[in-house]
């Protein structure tokens, strides 16, 4: 999980906004009892045809090398399903804000 203090001022963690959390080796069976919620459905163990019948809104782009991803976008957020070899392998999701890595 990223946090991020989207203000000039000193914050608290827990006053911080994500921005980016991330679910990864999804496809190892140690994580088959996860149940990670997007839009109410749970992905883990989806293959990429039951996923797009689920979330109709799914988006999907083209293949990288051994990933493919699909993604959503809700809001502020987009969420990326990335599949290797057909398998979910990794979840991320991240806030869609600007931002500056610089020092003030």
């Amino acid at each position: 999980m990223t946090l991020v203090n989207d203000t000039l001022e000193s914050k608290l963690v827990n006053s911080c906004v994500i921005e980016e959390l991330k679910f990864y080796a999804l496809e190892d069976k140690t994580k088959e009892e996860l149940n990670i919620s997007v839009n109410g459905v749970n992905p883990i163990g989806m293959s990429q045809e039951e996923l797009k019948e689920v979330l109709l809104e799914l988006e999907l782009d083209d293949d990288m090398g051994d990933y493919r991803f699909h993604y959503l976008h809700e809001g502020d957020y987009s969420v990326y399903f990335y599949y290797k070899h057909g398998v979910l392998d990794e979840i991320v999701v991240s806030h869609d804000f600007s931002k500056s890595y610089e020092s003030r």
